[in-house]
């Protein structure tokens, strides 16, 4: 389909389980994260492949930062100020950057993802302030965030000096009530996020319509940036992902659409009329 995505990766996936106590996250001690490190050497020379290529095959990588720690394990990066996000993308750049040193190995293969291709983020759970997050975000270089929650699918728009990809809440079909497009969420929904893979087909299915009609409702409506999260995780007997794999395989071959980075379609409104951008932009939400 020559579809592109947008990954959003955990610095912490790049150290192994012995280093971890090189990361210490804000309000935190050395070590402490709500998820896992990266394992072992192996597995995480694998990771950096796999990340080369991804980025070889025009694939993005943006910063889903690095611990994790949502509302609950506190302090949670929605109470963090201005120099706690600071802190956390430095440790997530130099991870990035220095992964080899500091893990301590001594013929670590080179990643090519650099911090320069670093242009946006997804917090964890979607928490954080934006008038501390993003002007952390903006000195570091990143431009664009997608964290924050629509109702409705719309045209990324101007916040607090990025440009923001609102992650859309949407009509579930099969339950006729409404949910953040994104696995966990839907998985929620369903069963309160319990492991169920005997049920993995109806979930599937019922995701699977999702996307369609959000993808209905927006070709017919207007015209936004549709934006789906993942996790590509085998939750509950591997639900989630059939579903946004058979998606894409029927949406991205249509005609008049294009599936790709959040950085590409920065790229194609930057050219376009400003003008016709601020039309699209002033266009209510989408509902499916």
């Amino acid at each position: 389909m020559n579809a592109q995505f947008t990954g959003f990766l955990t610095g912490l996936y790049l150290l192994t389980d012995d280093q971890k106590a090189a990361y210490t996250g804000p309000g935190h001690g050395p070590g402490a994260s709500s998820i896992g490190f990266g394992g072992s050497q192996q597995e995480i020379y694998s990771l950096v492949n796999d990340l080369n290529a991804a980025k070889l095959a025009g694939h993005e990588l943006g910063t889903h930062y690095n611990g994790h720690f949502c509302s609950g394990a506190e302090p949670s990066v929605g109470k963090w100020n201005l120099a706690q996000w600071n802190s956390e993308i430095d440790q997530f750049l130099s991870i990035l950057t220095n992964y080899g040193a500091i893990n301590g190995f001594a013929d670590a293969p080179k990643l090519d993802v650099i911090a320069a291709d670093i242009k946006g983020g997804r917090t964890p759970c979607l928490e954080g302030q934006v008038d501390q997050l993003f002007p952390a975000m903006a000195s570091h270089g990143l431009t664009y965030d997608s964290s924050q929650v629509s109702a409705g699918m719309v045209w990324p728009r101007p916040l607090n000096g990025l440009m923001e990809f609102y992650m859309p809440f949407v009509t579930v079909p099969a339950l006729n009530d409404q949910v953040i497009a994104m696995d966990y969420n839907f998985w929620y929904k369903f069963n309160t996020a319990k492991d169920d893979p005997a049920k993995a087909p109806q979930f599937t299915q019922m995701v699977l319509q999702t996307y369609q009609s959000m993808y209905a409702a927006v070709l017919a409506g207007n015209r936004a940036p549709l934006v789906i999260g993942n996790h590509f995780n085998n939750w509950s007997g591997d639900a989630f992902n059939p579903a946004i794999g058979k998606f894409m395989l029927e949406a991205c071959a249509k005609p008049e659409t294009v599936c790709t980075t959040y950085q590409n379609v920065l790229q194609w409104m930057s050219i376009q009329d400003l003008a016709t951008i601020a039309q699209l932009q002033a266009l209510p939400a989408t509902l499916n």
